[in-house]
Formats: C-alpha cells, sequence, structure tokens
C-alpha cells in the first residue's frame, strides 16, 4: 500500500496564521455539564465554582498570544460557549468530539474559536484525536487506516474522552483536564514565517479574504463559488501528469465548459482500463493519481478530509470547508477504475484552464505573486455530457427534484451548444447512449448494485412518463431511441437485462465489440 497520510497535518497552517507561537493542547472541558461533577469532579460543589476554576487555571498556562487545541467536549450548552471564550487566553481551536455539536462548526468563527477540525490530526509525529486511537468508539469508515498509520509511526496519540483514566502504552497521552489538573500541556511552537511566493493561495488567508471581498464587491460574484473552483482546479492540476489515462465529467466541467453555474458538489474522475496492463497495474495507476490529490488537498487551509475510501476499481473523499464565516461548504473528489474499452476518442475535448479566481483578477489591477492552479485535462464531449444527463434523468434513482434540476442542465446545454435539427446527431447520440448505458450497468456489477440495475428495469416499463419532460425537439430525438424496438439501444438493454448478474462482463464486452 502507499505510504498516504490519513490525517491532517496542521503545522504549516498554524505557522502560517500564528508565526513563533506556543502551541498548547488539553481535552474534555465539560462546562456547563451538570452529571461530570457527580461521575468525575467531586472536588466541586457546583457547575459555577468548576467553570471560574478551570479558567483560571487555563489563564494561568496559556499567554494571550499563545495557540491552544481543545480535544473536543469544550461546553455542554452552546448558548454559553461565547462567554466562557472570551474569558479565555490564546488563539483558540477546537478537534470536535463526541459532545460537541455540529451546529458549532456554523457558527464557530461567532462564538470565539479560530478553527475547527471535524477529524483527528497531526502536528508533524503528534497525533491529535478526542478518542484514543485503539478505541472500540471512534466510528470512522477510515479507522482501520487511522489505526494503521498510527502503529506504523513512532509517534504519540494526545487524546481525550477516558478522562481520569489512562492507556499502559507510552504512545498514548491522555490530556483530558482530570488528568492535568485542568492545565494545558505545551507541545511545541510554531515557525517563524517565511516568505515565499511559489506557495499556493491560501483560501483562508488574510490576502484571499481581501481578494474575494474585492471581487464580490467589484463583480457581484459568489465567494463559495469561486472558493469551490479553486478547490477543484488544483485537483484538476494534480491529476494534469495523468491526462491521458483519465477523464472528468460531472457538474464541475458543465459549469467550466458551458458557463452554467450550479451548487456543483463533486469532482468526477474516472480512469480507462488499459487492456494492455494487468487488472493490479491499473489499479495500481488509479491510486498513484489519487494519493497524489489526497495528498496536496490537505495542504488547503481549512479544508478537512472526512471519509477516505479505498476500493479495488473506486476512490472517494469528501472535503469540508469552513470558511472564516463559519459558512461550510461540502464536496467530494469521485475517482473510479472503468474496465472496459468503451470509450473512444470522439467522447473527450482538451481543456487547458485555471481558476475562475485567476481569470477574474485578471481583468482588475488586484494580482499578486501567488501560485495560481492550471490543469489540462479531458472532460467529455458534448454529446458524453448530454448522454450522462439524459441517462442520470431516465434511470438514475432520484426524487423528481433532482431530475428536473438536470433537465435545467440539459435545456441550458441544448438551447445554447446543440444543433436539434440536425439529423446526424441523432445517430451519433444513440450511440454515446448506448455505449454509456453499458458502462453504467458494468459499473453496477463491479461495485455490486443489483438494486440499482432493478430499478433500471422497473424504470424503463414507464419509460414515457420520464420522456415527457424532455424539452419538445429532443423529446422526439429521445423517443426514436428509446421506442424504436429496432434501435441500438433497446438491442443492448434487452441482451443485459436478459443476462443473469454474473454474465454482466462478458455479456458487456461482447456489445462493446459490435458497438465499436
Amino acid at each position: 500500500m502507499n505510504n498516504v497520510s490519513y490525517y491532517k497535518d496542521i503545522f504549516n497552517f498554524l505557522c502560517r496564521k500564528h508565526p513563533n507561537k506556543k502551541i498548547y493542547i488539553i481535552s474534555d472541558h465539560h462546562f456547563y455539564h451538570m452529571n461530570i461533577i457527580k461521575y468525575q469532579r467531586p472536588e466541586f460543589t457546583d457547575i459555577v465554582k468548576m467553570n471560574e476554576y478551570i479558567i483560571n487555571k487555563h489563564n494561568s498556562i496559556v499567554e494571550k498570544d499563545a495557540i491552544v487545541i481543545f480535544l473536543g467536549d469544550f461546553c455542554f450548552k452552546k448558548s454559553n460557549i461565547k462567554e466562557i471564550l472570551a474569558m479565555m487566553n490564546g488563539y483558540k481551536y477546537l478537534l470536535l468530539g463526541n459532545h460537541d455539536s455540529d451546529n458549532i462548526i456554523k457558527q464557530y468563527n461567532e462564538l470565539g474559536f479560530e478553527g475547527i477540525f471535524t477529524t483527528p490530526v497531526k502536528i508533524q509525529d503528534k497525533f491529535l484525536s478526542h478518542f484514543p486511537l485503539c478505541n472500540d468508539e471512534l466510528d470512522d469508515n477510515n479507522l482501520p487506516f487511522l489505526i494503521r498509520e498510527f502503529n506504523n509511526s513512532n509517534g504519540i496519540n494526545y487524546h481525550g474522552h477516558i478522562h481520569n483514566k489512562s492507556i499502559n502504552n507510552k504512545h498514548f497521552f491522555n490530556v483530558c483536564c482530570e488528568n492535568l489538573n485542568y492545565e494545558p500541556i505545551l507541545i511545541g511552537y510554531t515557525e517563524k514565517q517565511k516568505t515565499d511566493d511559489s506557495m499556493p493561495l491560501m483560501i483562508n488567508s488574510e490576502d484571499f479574504c481581501k481578494i474575494l471581498e474585492f471581487l464580490n464587491k467589484e463583480k457581484n460574484v459568489n465567494p463559495n463559488l469561486l472558493i469551490s473552483d479553486y478547490i477543484y482546479s488544483s485537483f484538476l492540476e494534480d491529476i494534469t501528469p495523468y491526462n491521458d489515462s483519465y477523464f472528468i465529467y460531472g457538474s464541475y466541467p458543465i459549469y467550466k465548459k458551458y458557463d452554467y453555474i450550479s451548487n456543483f458538489s463533486d469532482l468526477d474522475v474516472c480512469q480507462i482500463y488499459n487492456e494492455d496492463y494487468t487488472k493490479s497495474k491499473n489499479v495500481r495507476l488509479l491510486k498513484k493519481t489519487f494519493d497524489t490529490v489526497f495528498e496536496n488537498s490537505k495542504k488547503i487551509d481549512n479544508v478537512d478530509i472526512k471519509i477516505y475510501k479505498k476500493f479495488p476499481n473506486l476512490c472517494i473523499f469528501e472535503l469540508l470547508y469552513t470558511n472564516k464565516n463559519g459558512n461550510v461548504y461540502k464536496g467530494y473528489y469521485d475517482s473510479n477504475l472503468i474496465p472496459i474499452n468503451i470509450y473512444k476518442d470522439e467522447d473527450f475535448i482538451r481543456v487547458s484552464g485555471c481558476s475562475t479566481l485567476e481569470r477574474l483578477l485578471k481583468q482588475t489591477d488586484y494580482i499578486n505573486n501567488y501560485k495560481f492552479p492550471r490543469y489540462e485535462s479531458k472532460f467529455l464531449s458534448l454529446n458524453g455530457d448530454i448522454a450522462n444527463l439524459t441517462l442520470q434523468i431516465l434511470f438514475q434513482r432520484d426524487c423528481i427534484e433532482k431530475k428536473m434540476v438536470r433537465i435545467k442542465k440539459l435545456k441550458h446545454i441544448l438551447s445554447k451548444y446543440y444543433d436539434l435539427n440536425n439529423l446526424e446527431n441523432l445517430s451519433s447520440l444513440e450511440d454515446v447512449i448506448t455505449r454509456f448505458f453499458i458502462r453504467n450497468i458494468f459499473f453496477f456489477y463491479v461495485t455490486r448494485r443489483k438494486d440499482d440495475i432493478e430499478y433500471i428495469i422497473e424504470s424503463y416499463k414507464n419509460i414515457s412518463e420520464y420522456i415527457d419532460i424532455f424539452p419538445n425537439k429532443f423529446k422526439l430525438m429521445i423517443e426514436e431511441i428509446l421506442k424504436n424496438q429496432n434501435s441500438l439501444f433497446n438491442f443492448a438493454y434487452d441482451e443485459l437485462m436478459n443476462s443473469s448478474f454474473e454474465e454482466i462482463p462478458s455479456k458487456s464486452q461482447e456489445l462493446i465489440k459490435t458497438l465499436k
């Protein structure tokens, strides 16, 4: 397995934001928690005295300009967090614990936190988490990966949660209040800030925030859209060295290619299976590229990676970005291996570009020396985008509202970029829709999604109902493809739907050969 870090190393981030500062940690304050006195802190007689004592202890250790990271279970009443933090020294960060409300994320800046970490983080060789990294209560798909990385390191896991208990292992350090006499411990220092024009633009830095405010004022743009585009442009730059085997599709390219602004939430990246390579080599190439994106994404300020999954033919991670105002942006980088030679050269176009942020700044005098992401990638062609949207509308298991969102995208593309009067488009579109349909069925086989195939069968029985929501001229083209029993699509549909689930791979290959 490649050497992949499953934590976000926040050391460089802290160095940039707070150079030459001390770093303290502590956990499980449980401010305003009545039962904590009964079960863990009998030395206190009431909540008010407990809160005052802990705050005084904190301020006796932590300087006003130091960094302090709370490792979870900070306060049981969200309404009191702001007043508590206002009385405590330091630049204050919170790593969420099991008793911290997710709603804190949306208001962290207003409450008084400098930032929020939703998953375990590390500072060089110091692993910070709420649960100890050997705890059965850790509820995360990444648990085996997290524990494996920690076990393979010589680092220390600073953790909370277990209060006055201890783990008999030199690599675990319990930093719960009760175990530290309520005094945060020093774990290191940030380095002196360095000037480096080659560094990427940090999306929560003071400069970047000024740029967003300037553009929003002058150009009336959506800052969250620029942030999303900047992140995804960075991802595209990461896979540029691999662009001969990878292609991009989905909502993001529709924004890039057709100027269709929507709340795109994911970046879909596919690697075409190379039949000249072994299966293991194809998978290694997929993971190598994915690991590059994963590693580089951790360098972007205020982006946490919540889910990291690795399967033989599929890699996914979810990113969560929180800006200085507490607005939360969620997105996905979704990379998969298509082990079938289904595509043609005309299915792709090559696109070179940069972030929308850079494009807008070039029109102004407000430009600096920061590095902006650039990329050269393969996107699906116009026919490919139309085919994808059509198949999603017809056969994807979504509510009618989501189907209407896709119809809106389709109408935008058709009205501005597609000649519905050109009869030659019918045969080329039928070819693409048929091949992409086979691709989807094959993908459902690879991921063992029998229920999705069953849904397609049920949808086909009521196909007229779905066709009726297409734009009029396009509706006639789709009817010719789907209702003509002699069409290529219906031939492929009958062959696949009359096959057993385990026959799908061989049947898919046979069909592709006939379409080639």
